[in-house]
């Protein structure tokens, strides 16, 4: 993008003013994560590891799912499925882990 790799979601739109709503509207952008490991390592601080957006609200929300198994929530399910469905956001973004000590 000629623009940069940042970029902000509102209302299932792109949008390119990321300053625009603070607060209102969701920020992503293209990370090179070998990069950023590299830079990271540099600091002292290792990496843990890249993983799906999936696996990681799998695990760490466990809690929160176990919580709401049986409940009827038509919105809670569509909001999950988008964040979770491997066709959606689920497989595209990703999460970096890294520790200091």
């Amino acid at each position: 993008r000629e623009e940069g790799t940042l970029r902000s979601y509102r209302g299932h739109r792109a949008g390119e003013d990321v300053l625009s709503a603070v607060g209102e509207q969701d920020l992503t952008a293209h990370v090179n994560f070998s990069r950023l490991g590299s830079a990271v390592e540099a600091t002292g601080m290792r990496v843990i590891g890249v993983e799906d957006q999936h696996d990681f609200v799998m695990r760490a929300g466990r809690g929160l799912l176990e919580e709401r198994e049986g409940v009827a929530d038509a919105g809670f399910a569509k909001q999950f499925q988008t964040l979770m469905h491997p066709g959606m956001m689920g497989r595209v973004f990703k999460v970096a882990r890294f520790e200091k000590g």
